[in-house]
Formats: structure tokens, C-alpha cells, sequence
């Protein structure tokens, strides 16, 4: 884990903080390659892309510097591994798919990548993330699937980058499970920044992104609504976090817990689907937040949990469509995370508390 003895608060120090983590080479329980696509660029010649040897050799020689260090899971912990998401592929198989990705993420021009590939025998993971400019926009246009010009965001570059690392870092313990890979991932951001505004912006992102994407179930099942809770639950603390905290969250994330909310965001997205029409396929997300909040004047939600996705999810259009004012007006909120119905909360304070 990293050791810092002073938060980062200037754009230098979070530049500095996010290049140590490419360093760290084993954060939690399992070794950990972490690679850049963007030190992988290809060359052209005559119009065409060509990758020459150097890939394949640089990824072939840091994974046999890894292996030696990795365990084998005894057979009593075999079944339960697989349950929790880990590939069950050779080191061979990927270092292929390792290779394979990085390609694709220059043939077909992709503005960031990250992904994680925990491995279960021997046990070890690979993290591919590159680091992007203007991180926090081009993560909103994707994440949204908004194709027109959007306005500034709080936190460096630097800060959006380290959350998205730690939290494909995090999935070297997390196996599948998005809300512990997003815990963990805050939560070191709550430990290394002095500032952590920008993951207000996260959370929304989360929050709009479950609700715009209700049509893909794998969406709301691989996330949901838990990674909403996970990303702002660190905001609330109202103690300092330790590098001992993040270490015993990163080891328990597979455990976090995800409790299924998916019909209650379908029947809301439905719901803002109807009342607000082209709005909903445009993503204009003014209009969508006042479609939110009418329905819930009007009494348009069967239940609570309706109500606060649905009001939730208003907060984060409407945040994300201003931009950088509407966070620092709301930085001292009382954060929805203190809300006692909360389960990622209550796992945390068990925790670390």
C-alpha cells in the first residue's frame, strides 16, 4: 500500500501520488502488474499501425519477473475464488489477452482503458489504465454517451485517473464485484487527497450512469446500485482514513455488499422514459432532472427506494450538467451516504470503526 505522510494537495503533489501507484507492485494480498497502454503506442508506416516486437517482449519478461511471487490456492479455496470472478485462464493465456487489449485499444482509437484481469492460479492480476488528459470530461461523455461539448469538473486529472487505477487495482482482491473495487478505490482517494470533491462526481456518474443504461442488464447487475453507495460512503467519514483502513477494506471487498435494486431503477428510468421522451435518448440532462423532480411531486413512485433513486439521480444530472459550481455550493451537504438504509455504510463503519 502506499505510505504518504502528507495528503496531496497541489496538482503536482496528485501527479506524484498517481505515478508512485504505477510502482506499487503489490497493494493488497495478490501481486499486481500494472501497465500503461499509452508506453505501448504503435508505430505507422506508410498508413498502417505496426507494434513490432517490443510489446509482446516487455509484457513476456514482467510477467516472469511476477510469477515467481504468486501463490497457489489450496483446493479449499478454489470453488469459492471462482464464485468470486477471478479468470481461470494461464499466464500464458494472458499475457495473450493482455497484448490482445492493448491493440485494441489503439486500432480502434479509444480515448482511456481501463481493466483489470485477477487471476486465480497461480494467483496474481493485471491492471491496463491509461492515463488521460481532461479525464473527468471524456469519462462523463463515456460513461453517459453524450456526444456534445460539456463544461468543467471538479479535481485534477490526476485525482480522476488514481481513482479509476485503484479501483482496477482493487479487483485483484474485489474478483467481480464493482462496489468493493469502488470502495476501495474512494477510500484511498479519502486517504492520499486533501481535497476529494471530485468524487462527488463519481458517485453521479454512477448514479445517471445505472439509470440511462437500464436497458443493459448487465449494466445494473455488474453494477447497480451499490457502486453508488460505495463511491460516496468514504465522503462521510468524519475521520481521517489510514493506509491500514484501505488495506483491510481492499481484503474485504469481495464482501461488500450489493443489494439488488434493479427493478426499482428499471421502473424509474421507465418513468423518466415517458414523462421526458427525446430528453431521455439525448441525455439532456437539465430536462431529465426536472422530469425526476416533477415525477416525484406529483407522487409518481411506488416506494421509498423509488423515491430516492429517482431523487438521486435528479441531484446528479443536474450537478453534472453545471459542473464545477454546483460541487463546491454543495461540498458541505449532508451526504446521502449518512442515510442509515445504506449497507455499503454499515459494512465500512463495522470495519474500520
Amino acid at each position: 500500500m502506499l505510505t504518504v505522510t502528507r495528503q496531496a494537495a497541489t496538482e503536482a503533489e496528485c501527479e506524484a501520488i498517481l505515478t508512485a501507484s504505477y510502482q506499487v507492485d503489490r497493494p493488497f494480498s495478490s501481486p499486481v502488474l500494472i501497465l500503461d497502454p499509452l508506453d505501448f503506442a504503435p508505430k505507422r508506416f506508410l498508413g498502417l499501425t505496426y507494434f513490432g516486437s517490443a510489446l509482446k517482449k516487455t509484457v513476456k519478461k514482467k510477467l516472469a519477473s511476477l510469477l515467481p511471487g504468486c501463490e497457489i490456492p489450496r483446493s479449499d479455496q478454489v470453488d469459492d475464488m471462482k464464485a468470486r470472478g477471478y479468470d481461470i485462464f494461464s499466464p500464458e493465456q494472458i499475457e495473450k489477452a493482455i497484448i490482445a487489449n492493448i491493440k485494441a485499444h489503439f486500432i480502434f482509437n479509444e480515448k482511456n482503458m481501463a481493466l483489470a484481469l485477477p487471476v486465480l492460479s497461480p494467483r496474481f492480476s493485471v491492471a491496463l489504465h491509461s492515463r488521460i488528459k481532461d479525464s473527468a470530461r471524456v469519462e462523463t461523455e463515456g460513461a453517459l454517451m453524450i456526444t456534445r461539448p460539456l463544461t468543467q469538473y471538479p479535481g485534477f486529472d490526476a485525482q480522476h485517473n488514481f481513482n479509476s487505477l485503484w479501483h482496477e487495482i482493487a479487483h485483484s482482491v474485489a474478483g467481480d464485484n464493482e462496489a468493493g473495487a469502488d470502495l476501495t478505490a474512494a477510500l484511498a482517494c479519502r486517504y492520499v487527497f486533501k481535497d476529494c470533491t471530485f468524487l462527488h462526481l463519481q458517485a453521479d456518474l454512477r448514479a445517471a450512469h445505472v439509470v440511462l443504461a437500464c436497458g443493459t442488464r448487465k449494466v445494473l447487475e455488474d453494477y447497480g446500485w451499490a457502486c453508488v453507495e460505495a463511491t460516496e460512503t468514504p465522503l462521510a467519514l468524519n475521520r481521517p482514513v489510514s493506509a491500514e483502513d484501505v488495506r483491510k477494506v481492499g481484503e474485504s471487498s469481495y464482501r461488500v455488499p450489493r443489494v439488488d435494486r434493479t427493478d426499482s431503477i428499471i421502473r424509474v428510468a421507465q418513468s423518466l422514459h415517458r414523462a421526458a421522451g427525446l430528453a431521455f435518448e439525448y441525455r439532456d440532462l437539465r430536462k431529465l432532472a426536472d422530469t425526476a423532480e416533477g415525477l416525484l411531486q406529483n407522487g409518481a413512485f411506488a416506494d421509498a427506494e423509488q423515491r430516492m433513486i429517482a431523487s438521486r439521480f435528479a441531484l446528479a444530472a443536474r450537478r453534472i450538467e453545471e459542473g464545477a459550481p454546483a460541487y463546491a455550493r454543495n461540498r458541505e451537504q449532508a451526504f446521502r451516504a449518512e442515510n442509515e438504509n445504506n449497507p455499503v455504510r454499515k459494512f465500512l463503519l463495522q470495519l474500520i470503526v
